[in-house]
């Protein structure tokens, strides 16, 4: 009984399945038509850094059409939640609880001082000034992953919704997704 010599280009793997370290979708150079460039933002870019991530939040502000790479979403997530961690800190800072009794806690009160008022405006503006580019960003990670943008009022169905959102946002890109794509400046596809 003879075995079939291994397929070189899959050095051992099965049929159908890119060998180690080649791209695959979603990765750069993969099918994916994501881009190399990162001043290009009428695709996505996978592989981003984190600099590279907030520039394109920024630059695509209000933008719903086309993707985001799953980098360049969780780059900006973990921007947003250290801003509200260190703004929250602020807030703990200014504000002081005093009380009669540990052991009662209905004669407790809490004093907000300047520097938690500081905290509670800050945190609102930042909330105010990134709630529609992040609302975007959400809109185009969801394209990668071949849905609507739509999905996102999933978070509308109390603690569920969030879950099952932050669950379709975390899924890998999808080669369905290139119909959410928008032309380049001046040119068809």
């Amino acid at each position: 009984m003879t075995t079939p010599p291994p397929n070189p280009g899959h050095q051992g793997q099965p049929d159908g399945q890119p060998q180690y370290g080649q791209p695959q979708y979603g990765q750069q150079g993969g099918p994916s038509r994501g881009t190399t460039d990162p001043n290009d933002l009428t695709l996505p870019l996978y592989g981003a850094t984190f600099p590279q991530a907030i520039t394109r939040w920024l630059l695509n502000y209000v933008n719903f059409s086309g993707r985001a790479s799953r980098s360049e979403f969780w780059w900006v997530a973990l921007l947003n939640v250290g801003v509200s961690v260190v703004l929250q800190f602020l807030i703990d800072l200014g504000t002081t609880t005093t009380g009669a009794s540990a052991y009662s806690a209905y004669s407790t009160t809490q004093t907000t001082g300047p520097l938690a008022g500081l905290g509670y405006t800050l945190l609102a503006l930042y909330a105010l000034v990134t709630f529609l580019p992040s609302l975007g960003l959400v809109w185009r990670r969801l394209h990668d992953t071949d849905r609507s943008g739509g999905f996102y009022f999933l978070t509308l169905i109390p603690i569920v919704g969030g879950i099952i959102v932050i669950v379709l946002l975390a899924l890998d890109s999808r080669p369905g997704g290139v119909r959410f794509d928008r032309p380049a400046r001046g040119g068809v596809r």
